[in-house]
């Protein structure tokens, strides 16, 4: 957009001056779209829930989003423990969570998913789960980068051991996707 928005820029040099207004109209619309994107992105990145209010009013504002920008309704249950995250492992939590829930949009083919965010003893446990059309997971963590260019699951299980955790996978095709992962509460600082 950006560059499509200079090139119209450059292109109104050699406009007559009805053509320029309608070229400086059109290059507005370019660089507004431009800047919404940005915007989007870095919410997506570094949402103010996260560093702000924590771990949870991230998750939930992200399930809120994704209704509203890709019509999928996730539910976000949380059992209300505390959870004082240090900023890194508060980011990775988010990032799988965003990233599994992307991948929901993308690839799943349904418009309903649930995450699950919860103190078990000594671990902090992410579970995302929808009921779309599954997956082979062995050939998926085998695979490494996807054919859209991203990381995949392998590189989320690569951060999340990262942290001493565990990324848990269960899909099969045409039943749905479970994926959990684990971290341990002491590489959190917690006591």
């Amino acid at each position: 957009l950006l560059i499509l928005g200079k090139m119209k820029l450059s292109a109104i040099r050699q406009d007559n001056p009805t053509q320029t207004l309608r070229s400086v109209h059109e290059t507005l619309r370019y660089l507004d779209e431009a800047i919404r994107f940005t915007r989007e992105k870095m919410a997506d990145l570094a949402p103010p829930h996260l560093h702000e209010s924590g771990i949870v009013a991230a998750l939930s504002s992200l399930a809120a989003r994704l209704q509203q920008s890709h019509d999928l309704r996730v539910q976000f249950r949380d059992d209300g423990k505390p959870k004082p995250l240090p900023d890194d492992l508060r980011a990775l939590v988010f990032n799988c969570a965003r990233e599994l829930l992307t991948n929901t949009v993308k690839h799943a083919q349904t418009c309903e998913a649930v995450i699950e965010l919860s103190l078990e003893g000594r671990f902090l446990r992410l579970c995302v789960r929808d009921l779309g059309v599954g997956f082979d997971p062995l050939r998926a963590l085998s695979r490494g980068m996807t054919h859209a260019g991203g990381f995949g699951l392998l590189n989320l299980r690569d951060r999340v051991q990262m942290f001493d955790g565990e990324l848990h996978v269960h899909s099969e095709p045409g039943h749905g996707t479970t994926i959990t992962l684990t971290v341990p509460v002491q590489a959190m600082g917690m006591q």
